[in-house]
């Protein structure tokens, strides 16, 4: 017996599911779930920061592996917008592979020395304790990355020698905010 043929719909129901996804806010920030008008904020960081090799080549999987989460896992990036606009995206990822969650940041140069990635890393790391209920927390830093590590720090994470010893990665840092692998 052959199925019925479906139609599929004109439009698909992203208003409802949108609104349904968390939205965070601080006292300058707010933080969204990234759209597809996103994209071009994380090119625009990627170009910025190319020479410090901190995003994957190819932006599109990046883009796609940021949003994905918050359908396979319930937890993923936000897009962080100021009084101005769109100026960063700070995320709880956890890729397949990764032994534990992690709490990244990254902003467009228009956003560096303001506090913005402090303010709405604080609000995603209390997002994923309390709301998430993530087990564990970490934030994964190359060496040399003493921005990253200024976060990390005032976010009260510390480093964690044994989850560094088991990476591949002489060159990363693992500051952890919570919990601990098993």
């Amino acid at each position: 017996m052959m199925a019925p043929h479906m139609a599929a719909p004109d439009h698909m129901p992203l208003p409802a599911l949108q609104a349904a996804l968390p939205r965070l806010k601080t006292d300058r920030l707010t933080l969204r779930v990234p759209g597809l008008d996103d994209l071009s904020l994380l090119n625009q960081i990627s170009d910025e920061q190319r020479n410090q090799d901190l995003l994957a080549p190819d932006i599109w999987d990046e883009f796609l592996q940021m949003t994905a989460t918050w359908v396979f896992r319930g937890h993923g990036w936000f897009t962080v917008a100021d009084a101005t606009g769109a100026c960063g995206l700070v995320g709880l990822g956890f890729e397949p592979g990764d032994r534990e969650p992690e709490l990244g940041y990254l902003f467009a140069a228009k956003a560096h020395g303001k506090g913005y990635a402090t303010e709405a890393a604080r609000a995603v790391r209390d997002f994923g304790r309390d709301e998430a209920k993530l087990p564990s927390l970490v934030s994964y830093i190359h060496d040399g990355n003493t921005a990253s590590m200024n976060v990390a720090r005032k976010l009260g994470a510390s480093r964690d020698a044994n989850s560094e010893a088991a990476l591949d990665d002489s060159g990363m840092q693992v500051w952890r905010h919570w919990g601990q692998v098993s």
